[in-house]
């Protein structure tokens, strides 16, 4: 009997042994094929546009494609559920992003939050955002905004991309700190929302320099803050939002996330490409000219980071009662 059992057991070890070994040695050999990168944005959204100024660097280092998969869909879970649920062999990974790893947050129906549970790769950029208002709205500092939302209370609306995005929790955040009361209209596309601030059937709004640009330019809508905590270096003359005393002071990020089990040498490889790609000399500059910043931190801290945000939102969230209906 103790002969069987052993037996039993050297076989089990055996195999296990042999399943070990070839997942080295996958891990070693890495990767052997195209990378596949799932983005919860649209093409022409700030993460995709930052990945994309990396990714022919990261390709050279890698040696093989990155292949962007646009999967749209229930505030990003749609994305970060497929991610979660892929093999953790470094070929399926994650645009990750503020948004997010909040959005499981602000949804009842989603038990624990697979997104803050993946392998965070490393960092690629911040993606400062803007208060924006439309132009005919006579606004044209924060302070001026605030004057105004208390002297017609409930009167302006402010359009986000869905509940629980980082537009929406940053007005939120900013409705609270100043008194001041907006009706959120959330909207399920960005055309849709930009229409509509255009027009003026919405006023203010919290978007990207790279999606505004054009609309300020033109004379449609005005910047009239940021809610970075310093002012970028790129657009100095925009104020933050906390120079006016208004502490709202939020830094959106996008990384590269994998499916929790991913093994260390992957991870290693791909934090590698990244590190490299940020190091060509031209990037900073391309990447400010496109209203994002660099975002250099180490994959430690960008854990770290990651949970932080996590945490300190999520209190937010219920302490707002915000949440998908």
């Amino acid at each position: 009997m103790k002969s069987m059992i052993f037996g039993g057991i050297g076989r089990w070890l055996a195999v296990a042994c042999a399943a070990l070994a070839v997942s080295t040695a996958q891990a070693q050999s890495y990767p052997t094929k195209n990378i596949t990168v799932v983005l919860p944005f649209g093409a022409g959204a700030a993460p995709d546009i930052a990945l994309r100024q990396l990714a022919p660097y990261m390709e050279k280092k890698l040696g093989h494609a990155i292949v962007f998969d646009y999967r749209m869909g229930g505030g990003t879970l749609l994305a970060s559920k497929y991610v979660a649920g892929a093999a953790p062999d470094g070929y399926t990974l994650f645009l990750n992003g503020f948004s997010s790893v909040l959005a499981p947050e602000v949804n009842p129906a989603v038990k624990s939050n697979h997104t803050k549970d993946m392998v965070h790769v490393m960092p690629i950029a911040v993606i400062p955002n803007f208060i924006v208002v439309n132009a005919d709205l006579p606004v044209r500092t924060v302070p001026e905004l605030v004057a105004y939302l208390k002297a017609n209370p409930g009167k302006l609306s402010y359009a986000t991309p869905g509940i629980g995005t980082g537009a929406h929790l940053q007005l939120e955040l900013f409705k609270q700190i100043t008194g001041t009361q907006m009706l959120h209209v959330p909207y399920k596309g960005v055309e849709t929302l930009f229409i509509d601030l255009v027009s003026g059937r919405a006023q203010v709004a919290i978007l990207t320099y790279s999606a505004t640009r054009a609309y300020v330019e033109a004379g449609k809508l005005r910047i009239i803050g940021t809610t970075m905590p310093e002012r970028l270096k790129s657009l100095p003359e925009i104020p933050t939002v906390a120079e006016s005393g208004v502490r709202v002071e939020v830094a959106p990020w996008v990384g590269l996330s994998a499916p929790k089990g991913t093994p260390a040498q992957v991870v290693a490889t791909l934090q590698q490409a990244v590190q490299e790609a940020l190091a060509q000399p031209h990037i900073p500059a391309r990447l400010a000219s496109l209203g994002l910043e660099p975002m250099t931190i180490d994959r430690a801290k960008f854990q770290q980071y990651v949970e932080r945000d996590v945490e300190n939102w999520s209190k937010f969230i219920k302490q707002s009662g915000i949440k998908v209906e």
